[in-house]
């Protein structure tokens, strides 16, 4: 009771700054209000930054200090790992128990030569993946996801796949800028993708994309329920908060509800499943999550009309060559990508070959710098 108690404050902010405007548009609140003022009031909540991962934290933190805290925590160091700002607004979602040390070691903490080439790997290929690769692929979609209607299925293959890679490389981008900024004040934040797209099924993917939000969902809310043992109800009910916690329309909800039933079929089939080539299970797999993202793109009206465009017979709006190969080409890098193999690498390396890796990063860092000016927001800045 005291730990549901201490986790009701920033869960009600939370409600009440996400997800009141998309409760109250299912009422006329002008009707059932005698005052204007009172409309006003909750028609206008402006979303503050972030605010889903840090409340998060936070709940994790009171949900820890009944079990794995000490009560010495004092109040700066928990204001500073509430509001630490690399991953304050889109992750990785840290526990206070994983930077604990490094916040009571922060006034001692000394950058090293080594510790500081880990912050520009990471950063620069973090910059790589949202600027030149998630960007351009957003370019690539704009004609695609302005016109629903007339998508075909070729247009509508081409944006189910190519924002599919778009948000990966959105997302995985952040991350690695969070984690090499983090590195930078000697705290070590979680890796926050492992290669999602090779996962063999869905319940594999789950382990593998936003690792930090499922081993939080997995860790304070589906064993908590009682885990595997009622596990439709339990899947259910963290799959449809997922879908919530990336935003608060209808179209969120349905994602969420469409991976628990990818989820819950797979289990269900899984000794099928798990028999065949592994190639075509990573291949479908792939494309049952790439469909679900375009619930991402679309909403609901925009969503059917995109899958009712098939109907219409002919190629529809065919992408040109160029797109296509650019396209297959981010595809198979996402799928090879890993960056801790990535540092390894360039770190391991003498003077003479780190020279040229040194060489070739600056070179990544200032053609960023140089295209930052058309560079889009990040993608999950919205949830």
């Amino acid at each position: 009771l005291t730990v549901l108690f201490r986790s009701l404050f920033p869960t009600l902010a939370l409600i009440y700054f996400k997800y009141t405007n998309f409760i109250l548009s299912h009422f006329d609140l002008k009707e059932i209000s005698s005052s204007p003022s009172d409309f006003d009031l909750f028609s206008n909540v402006i979303l503050p930054a972030g605010i889903s991962f840090f409340t998060f934290q936070l709940i994790g933190y009171c949900v820890d200090r009944r079990t794995k805290l000490s009560n010495s925590v004092t109040l700066s160091n928990l204001m500073l790992f509430i509001s630490f700002f690399p991953q304050l607004v889109a992750g990785p979602i840290a526990r206070f128990s994983e930077l604990s040390n490094s916040i009571e070691t922060l006034e001692t903490f000394r950058l090293t030569w080594f510790k500081f080439n880990e912050v520009i790997i990471y950063f620069t290929l973090g910059l790589f993946l949202k600027v030149l690769c998630a960007d351009t692929l957003g370019r690539m979609l704009i004609d695609l996801k302005e016109a629903p209607m007339e998508l075909g299925f070729s247009g509508l293959s081409f944006l189910t796949f190519g924002y599919s890679l778009q948000i990966y490389f959105d997302f995985f981008g952040y991350s690695l800028c969070a984690i090499g900024l983090g590195k930078l004040f000697g705290f070590e934040l979680p890796i926050n993708f492992l290669n999602p797209y090779s996962a063999l099924n869905p319940k594999d993917f789950w382990r593998r994309w936003h690792v930090s939000l499922s081993k939080f969902i997995r860790d304070y809310l589906y064993i908590p329920l009682g885990g595997n043992q009622n596990y439709a109800r339990n899947l259910f009910f963290v799959f449809l908060l997922c879908g919530l916690w990336h935003g608060a329309g209808h179209s969120f909800l349905i994602w969420g509800f469409y991976h628990f039933l990818l989820v819950f079929l797979y289990n269900s089939i899984r000794t099928y499943w798990d028999k065949q080539n592994r190639l075509l299970q990573v291949a479908t797999n792939f494309c049952l999550v790439s469909i679900g993202w375009l619930l991402f793109v679309f909403p609901i009206g925009e969503f059917l009309l995109a899958f009712g465009s098939l109907e219409l017979g002919g190629t529809g709006m065919l992408p040109t060559l160029n797109k296509v190969l650019l396209l297959l080409v981010f595809g198979m890098f996402a799928f090879v990508f890993k960056i801790e193999n990535v540092c390894k690498f360039i770190l391991s390396q003498n003077k003479i070959s780190g020279a040229i890796s040194g060489a070739c990063l600056g070179v990544i860092f200032f053609i960023c710098l140089f295209l930052m000016a058309d560079s889009t927001t990040f993608i999950y800045f919205r949830f």
